[in-house]
């Protein structure tokens, strides 16, 4: 078997026209990665072969159980599919809609997060079908790979279902795994967290399905989602998401950089920089040569992306476009641009916006003034999972090296937590049941505030109760605005569980509407609507409370604007 592996392809970069004062951007490819091959050990494949039950063969059952969600956060809920089950028996790659959404000989789904910083806060693994727990390893202690020096097989576990089909669980957080050899687990029940643990680049999970013909037989695994290339059933309890592959390019971050972030060289970013994330400049300063740019999203091949940056007054700095010469389920890029000789003219609201054929893809925006600072910001990790033992054990809380100095808090820990200046300290057991969670709250004295989220695990503890599923796929609206307050312009990232009619709405608080922001068919997922804080006519409007409000077909959804 193999697990999932991080694809990262070309995005071939092709600069616009340079300005004679503004040179053409500088652009850092990363070449193809090769899937690597991370099969269990030959001794535990064959001993968990040799200890199966006779049974068909998995490419021809039918009796397989209804899958619910394995994970506690929905699909576009900055969770992504990465790589679906390789049908080609050869070396090509062939996924179940027909499509290359995977690589070769990839037996499972892989789940990915978009960074790091989601995977600290904890997103939880959840069992997809009552079985019980017939074989796992939860020894490995690193948890946060992000390129190919793997130092172990990182953190898995298999449940096995009454028909004796298999449920695999591949890359869980060190710590996290709160079950036991023998556990019988009910459909919800808590498993561990998403990591990044093993042959792996990406926090994500494996999820796989599978079983043996019989004892020593082969392995067959079973995707459970049904396409043109797969005739079997939707393994799915909930309808079948969208296949990834159709999507167009989408965003999943983007932000701009410091020289000095990086060691003092814009070309030295590298993926576990965004993977991360870098944390992003409160204020980005005019004494600054260069200012760096980097991108993170999904696309398929030939997609077009056009980057702009744009000055507070709306106008143009520079622009490129961007072309995928391949499709990219984990792409990235970076870019800079000269920055040096700007002056108090250059302070304000700048944007980095990415576009495709018009349509704002995503949007990041920073405010330019004399130096470049940093709001607090856990680093590098902002939050782990600790299994409890008799002995105390320490985390020292490290904060990124251009945040100003703070204070830390804990936030709801229990008696056996405490916190001396910048150690927590855990002392053995003190809870009733597998899991218990509490945070540390970091604060400047500008009460600018960042949380890194801690998880107990006692194992001698009763296990966590069943929680009910997630969603396959967002089924709800979601709007948000930022940044909050604003002062010359918001963005308002809003996502639809499906394509159709949406409008988006600014009002004041007496109802009245001020603007129109969107009217028309949209796509399903992501978007961003931005807004100049202008009324239908152009004019500003004043300082104050508004509200943004979204109607679609199926809803609706509001948020609060708060303009200074």
């Amino acid at each position: 078997m193999r697990c999932a592996a991080l694809l990262i392809l070309l995005m071939l970069i092709v600069p616009a026209p340079a300005h004679a004062q503004l040179p053409a951007p500088g652009v850092a490819h990363e070449g193809v990665v090769p899937p690597p091959d991370d099969a269990l050990p030959a001794l535990t494949r064959a001993s968990i072969a040799a200890a199966s039950r006779t049974r068909p063969g998995a490419a021809t059952r039918t009796d397989y159980v209804p899958l619910a969600w394995p994970i506690g956060r929905a699909l576009d809920d900055h969770l992504d599919v990465v790589n679906y089950v390789d049908h080609d028996p050869t070396a090509g790659v062939l996924d179940y809609s027909g499509g290359t959404w995977s690589y070769d000989a990839h037996s499972g789904t892989d789940i990915a997060l978009t960074d790091f910083r989601l995977m600290d806060r904890g997103t939880t693994v959840r069992a997809a079908a009552p079985g019980v727990v017939t074989y796992m390893s939860d020894t490995s202690v690193v948890d946060r790979s992000c390129t190919f020096d793997w130092p172990d097989g990182g953190n898995w576990i298999w449940i096995q279902a009454a028909d004796g089909t298999f449920h695999e669980y591949y890359h869980l957080r060190r710590s996290s795994v709160a079950v036991k050899l023998g556990d019988a687990v009910t459909t919800g029940q808590f498993l561990g967290m998403i990591g990044s643990s093993g042959y792996t680049t990406i926090p994500h999970l494996h999820f796989e399905a599978g079983a043996y013909d019989g004892p020593g037989a082969a392995y067959q695994p079973r995707d459970p989602f049904h396409g043109s290339n797969n005739a079997l059933a939707s393994l799915w309890a909930a309808p079948q998401p969208a296949y990834a592959g159709a999507a167009p390019i989408h965003m999943l971050d983007m932000g701009v950089y410091a020289e000095s972030q990086v060691g003092g060289n814009l070309g030295y970013i590298q993926y576990c920089d965004i993977l991360s994330p870098l944390p992003k400049p409160v204020t980005f300063g005019t004494s600054e040569n260069y200012i760096g740019m980097w991108f993170h999203f999904q696309t398929r091949a030939a997609d077009t992306m056009t980057v702009t940056l744009r000055r507070p007054d709306g106008s143009v700095y520079g622009s490129f476009d961007s072309v995928a010469s391949q499709q990219d389920p984990v792409g990235w890029f970076w870019a800079y641009y000269y920055f040096g000789g700007q002056g108090p003219g250059s302070y304000g609201l700048w944007r980095v916006q990415t576009t495709r054929h018009g349509v704002l893809l995503g949007e990041h925006t920073f405010t330019v003034a004399a130096t470049t600072t940093f709001a607090p910001r856990f680093w590098p990790r902002a939050g782990r999972s600790f299994r409890l033992r008799a002995a105390t054990q320490r985390d020292t809380l490290r904060r990124y090296f251009q945040s100003p100095a703070v204070t830390y808090a804990l936030v709801g820990a229990p008696a056996n937590v405490t916190l001396g200046d910048s150690v927590l300290t855990v002392g053995p057991p003190a809870q009733t049941t597998r899991s218990r969670y509490f945070t540390v709250v970091m604060t400047d004295a500008q009460a600018r505030k960042d949380t890194a989220y801690y998880h107990l695990v006692d194992l001698t503890k009763v296990p966590d109760p069943a929680a009910s599923v997630a969603p396959l796929v967002l089924t709800t609206l979601r709007m948000a605005a930022s940044p909050q307050p604003f002062h010359d312009r918001v963005a308002l990232a809003f996502s639809l569980p499906a394509a159709g009619d949406a409008t988006i709405t600014i009002h004041d608080l007496a109802g009245r509407r001020v603007r129109t922001l969107v009217h028309g068919p949209q796509l399903a997922g992501a978007q961003v609507a931005p807004w100049d804080g202008r009324d239908e006519r152009g004019r500003s409007v004043g300082a104050g409370v508004y509200y943004a409000r979204l109607v679609t077909g199926s809803g609706s959804a509001r948020t609060t604007l708060v303009r200074f």
